[in-house]
């Protein structure tokens, strides 16, 4: 996903919507450890979540998701600011300033995951 070794590339997506996923895919190729960027990830199916988990880590989004689907870092593109540049179907980011805001985000998706494991546990109990 990485465009140079001080950028990296956000491929761009409308929605995660399948049509519109498989449309896009044709030309952006969407694989193993890419980046996307979508405009609305309220409007997605349970088929591209399927195809994107274990192969998209991290989805940037511009309006906020009601849902966040496990699996995924979910980075505002409010957070990145001006460090992005979007043209066409692509957007480029600083990687030093992306690396920095998704360092914040793993690791409070980590401590979410830990207490929601401890919460199960005790649940069993």
């Amino acid at each position: 996903a990485k465009f140079t070794p001080q950028k990296v590339l956000l491929k761009r997506l409308h929605n995660l919507a399948w049509d519109e996923f498989k449309q896009a895919n044709k030309h952006l190729h969407i694989s193993s450890g890419d980046i996307i960027l979508v405009e609305d990830p309220n409007t997605h199916s349970k088929k591209t979540i399927e195809f994107l988990r274990g192969r998209v880590g991290v989805i940037v989004f511009k309006q906020k998701p009601r849902v966040c689907h496990e699996g995924f870092v979910y980075i505002s593109s409010s957070e990145l600011g001006r460090q992005m540049l979007s043209v066409g179907d692509f957007a480029l980011i600083n990687k030093k300033a992306f690396d920095e805001v998704l360092a914040r985000h793993s690791i409070l998706n980590k401590i979410v995951e830990d207490y929601q494991k401890l919460r199960k546990a005790g649940l069993k109990q």
